[in-house]
């Protein structure tokens, strides 16, 4: 992600500075938590048997009390859609809505000052393309990037494999027969990181979504309470005493 932080808290030495470490959206959570000074466990949770937070606190690394980022692995989640003879990750849903499966359909790694940062893909990516520096624009053709197959990416179960920091807009992918770079290390780091997508895959928590698309008093009771009780945002729409 590329986010800015700013504010007296910030070390004197630090500002102005540009880190390239890996952070997530939901390792605000830990930080903002560990700023606070609270605990950022969801013991509620924990007590139902749920996963924990995947959070990381991000402050160590932005305040210069340490060189690396704490996050060094991000899972990318996808949803399989509703298919019979097909493996999970042959199959993409297209928003994750309705009777699906939760899946780790790609992870990204960063091995370290001049080892790389490297993403690995499984399965169907949707929506693959490249746009111009200014997107969107009247240049962009309606309903481009849809969920056709001339924009999504067939990476399998062997994967494709990108190194961001030399190659941040993924045009080589590194498992392809015959690509250039394609080496003996290589192929072993895309070998340790799809055992490490799979250990994902083997944890995942896929809750119940509902109905989805499939029921569209549903989507319009979201959309509803979202406009009417949430100010434009998306929230709870079903309550003890309303259905909205």
């Amino acid at each position: 992600m590329n986010a800015f932080v700013s504010g007296g808290l910030i070390p004197p030495a630090m500002r102005g500075s540009k880190l390239e470490g890996l952070g997530a959206v939901w390792d605000w959570y830990a930080t903002f938590a560990q700023l606070a000074g609270v605990d950022p466990t969801d013991h509620a949770a924990a007590a139902a048997g749920l996963p924990p937070v995947d959070s990381v606190s991000l402050w160590p690394y932005l305040s210069g009390a340490q060189p690396l980022s704490p996050r060094t692995v991000l899972a990318i989640g996808s949803s399989s859609c509703e298919k019979e003879s097909v493996l999970p990750t042959e199959c993409v849903n297209q928003w994750g809505w309705g009777d699906t499966t939760t899946i780790v359909s790609g992870l990204i790694e960063d091995a370290g000052e001049g080892e790389g940062l490297w993403k690995l893909l499984i399965g169907e990516q949707t929506q693959n393309g490249w746009q111009g520096p200014l997107y969107p624009n009247k240049s962009t053709a309606i309903g481009a990037f849809a969920f056709n197959d001339a924009f999504t990416a067939f990476c399998g179960e062997t994967g494709c494999l990108f190194r961001l920091d030399t190659d941040p807009e993924e045009r080589h992918n590194l498992l392809r027969e015959g690509a250039k770079g394609a080496n003996a290390t290589v192929l072993a780091r895309a070998q340790r990181m799809m055992i490490a997508l799979r250990k994902h895959n083997s944890t995942t928590f896929s809750p119940e979504r509902g109905v989805g698309e499939s029921d569209k008093k549903v989507v319009n009771a979201a959309c509803k309470a979202g406009i009417d009780r949430y100010g434009g945002f998306f929230g709870p729409f079903v309550n003890s005493t309303t259905n909205w």
